[in-house]
């Protein structure tokens, strides 16, 4: 494919979407499958359940609970008629002390073995409440280590997933080819939680959960 097509061989789009005060905010992770191609819609359905499960027990737990984890969706993004499989989640976050806002966010590093910032993949989790912050600029450390734990267990998911005998991995992907790298994907080899609060904007799907 050429650079800044968003398909790619072997590659399978995860979205985690939200209601509640993230109801306009998903989270996109990738992974690469021998058998991503063609996949059927059982298939990623079954995929959408595994992984979305994994999203609702490790993550929400340390989420805000006037956030609620709403869907998991997996696509086949081998090309434009891959299938999209989904599972239902409705799991509301854990924590109910002092709201923070809306745009605070928990934010996770990826590492890749690329060693330059195209390597070093993020996620913005949701955020969590006022109790684990120590300061107003930094995150309690035990919350921090429960959250990369966390974040490991998505990926462990996500890496002991398969179709057929086709096992995932867990990807960086590059959508767009530049000047540093070019298009396609890394593997994920650790993520950790940062112990400063980041923000991130609320970003509105602009063609359904395939934005």
């Amino acid at each position: 494919m050429a650079a800044g097509d968003q398909y790619f061989e072997d590659l399978l789009k995860i979205e985690i979407t939200y209601t509640g005060e993230r109801n306009t905010a998903a989270n996109i992770l990738y992974a690469a499958c021998l058998g991503a191609h063609g996949a059927t819609l059982s298939d990623l359905n079954a995929l959408a359940e595994t992984i979305g499960t994994a999203w609702a027990t490790d993550i929400m737990p340390y989420v805000s609970a006037s956030v609620t984890c709403e869907d998991c969706f997996v696509s086949d993004w081998t090309d434009s008629d891959g299938l999209t499989g989904s599972y239902l989640l409705a799991e509301a976050g854990s924590l109910t002390g002092g709201k923070l806002p809306s745009q605070v966010c928990v934010l996770i590093n990826e590492e890749t073995l690329t060693r330059f910032r195209g390597g070093h993949g993020r996620i913005y989790l949701p955020q969590p409440d006022t109790t684990k912050l120590t300061t107003d600029q930094t995150w309690d450390g035990t919350f921090v280590d429960s959250v990369t734990d966390a974040i490991v267990g998505v990926l462990d998911a996500i890496n002991g997933a398969s179709i057929g005998d086709d096992l995932l991995t867990a990807m960086l992907y590059h959508r767009d080819g530049n000047k540093v790298v070019e298009q396609g994907y890394e593997e994920i080899v650790a993520a950790t939680a940062n112990a400063v609060p980041g923000t991130q904007r609320r970003r509105v799907r602009r063609v359904g959960h395939l934005a």
